[in-house]
């Protein structure tokens, strides 16, 4: 990348442009201007070359504000398709909508609790889903104190707004994540593709998270041991400097073997593996002969808007899990209507994050939480403790006892 030169101007000064502004930096040629040209340089690279480099504070509009946040989110999350900087969109658009021609030093708690108010009437979103975008607001002015673009009392300000309170809104509230039962998975895993299957009994076995058994590499397998370790290099905490190690016992490293027959750099659970056997499987139940109609792979479209990638998502992987549960527990014949048939399909569908939760309320119960919490890689056992569902069994026993 080529720097902004030192330049010459027309009054003998020195200067130099940045974000088609100019500096004056005093006498050309002469060290105080050499340094004050070095200075802010030196300042607009630690900018990442915002284009609201240079705005006075008076100046600087919510617009520019958000392009540059925005900019800056791409840059340090990524742009994955489990990014942060996703996440970040729908908060960014309310504040657009409201307030972007609107300078931003003049964005405050009111300001905040209004597009709050946007955010919530957008859309059937429950409460905590629109506290998390408005905590993504309060991050965006605290970037910008952190950056000099705006003072830190309106960062400062806006901490001081409570999130919304649970019963004190109208907004609909998520249901807490619970266990599901293993008869529901064992009668799902029939309808599964196989290597869905085989990354749902995985993560049963281990407790791994969903974004976990989708990233695994045979290279981070260490098999030296009778369990064997997997070592996440990218991980929920790892931005905490936390190492997150997943336990394999017997039965999970049965499961993963066949996986590990590849480059150590190449993901084990391939939706493209998955397609592929799907298409044999198709082609094995074949009637018509190979002299009549299509040849395989002849019917493919050469440009398809949507391939099989090297790797499942969390997402993919939970559309995966609600299509085989769909198939698993159909509605009734005798239901037409498409509300309550809808309504059957989410009460019958569950998520592999519930897998999670069935493995630590198991674990917790039968080998104590500290145990859990560790194979589960939390750093608090309070942690695991939300995922773990209370015995009901023994708290009715130890009532019943009790008289």
């Amino acid at each position: 990348m080529r720097l902004p030169s030192y330049r010459k101007h027309s009054s003998g000064q020195a200067r130099v442009s940045l974000n088609g502004r100019d500096y004056l930096l005093g006498t050309y040629g002469t060290k105080e201007s050499k340094h004050k040209y070095n200075r802010l340089v030196a300042e607009w690279l630690a900018s990442n070359q915002s284009k609201s480099f240079g705005v006075p504070v008076e100046e600087l509009l919510i617009v520019e504000l958000l392009a540059a946040y925005t900019k800056y989110a791409k840059k340090y999350y990524g742009d994955g398709p489990e990014s942060e900087y996703h996440r970040i969109k729908p908060a960014v658009a309310a504040m657009r909508s409201l307030y972007g021609t609107e300078p931003a030093a003049s964005y405050g708690p009111l300001q905040y609790k209004a597009t709050r108010e946007h955010i919530a009437r957008t859309g059937d979103r429950s409460r905590q889903y629109v506290n998390r975008l408005c905590d993504k607001i309060k991050r965006l002015f605290k970037w910008a104190a952190a950056e000099s673009l705006l003072p830190a009392s309106i960062a400062e300000a806006l901490s001081m707004v409570d999130p919304l309170k649970e019963g004190r809104t109208n907004l609909r509230e998520t249901e807490e994540v619970q266990p599901v039962d293993e008869a529901v998975v064992v009668a799902t895993l029939e309808h599964l593709p196989r290597i869905v299957a085989d990354m749902v009994r995985f993560q049963l076995g281990t407790g791994c998270r969903p974004g976990e058994v989708c990233s695994i590499q045979p290279g981070m397998v260490d098999r030296s041991g009778d369990v064997w370790q997997v070592r996440l290099h990218e991980h929920k905490n790892a931005w905490r400097g936390k190492d997150r190690t997943i336990y394999v016992g017997k039965e999970a490293q049965e499961i993963l073997l066949p996986y590990l027959l590849r480059s150590k750099d190449v993901f084990c659970f391939s939706p493209k593996d998955s397609e592929r056997a799907r298409r044999n499987a198709l082609h094995e139940t074949r009637i018509t002969p190979l002299s009549c109609g299509n040849k395989p792979g002849s019917n493919r479209k050469r440009k398809p808007e949507r391939t099989a990638g090297y790797c499942y998502t969390t997402a993919s992987y939970g559309r995966a899990i609600q299509r085989g549960c769909d198939k698993a527990f159909p509605p009734p014949a005798t239901m037409k209507k498409k509300d309550a048939i809808k309504e059957w399909e989410t009460e019958h569908r569950w998520s592999p994050n519930q897998l999670r939760h069935t493995f630590a309320t198991t674990t917790s119960r039968d080998h104590g939480l500290e145990v859990a919490s560790i194979l589960l890689g939390h750093a608090k056992m309070d942690t695991t403790q939300i995922y773990a569902q209370a015995d009901k069994a023994k708290a009715i026993e130890a009532a019943r006892m009790m008289g």
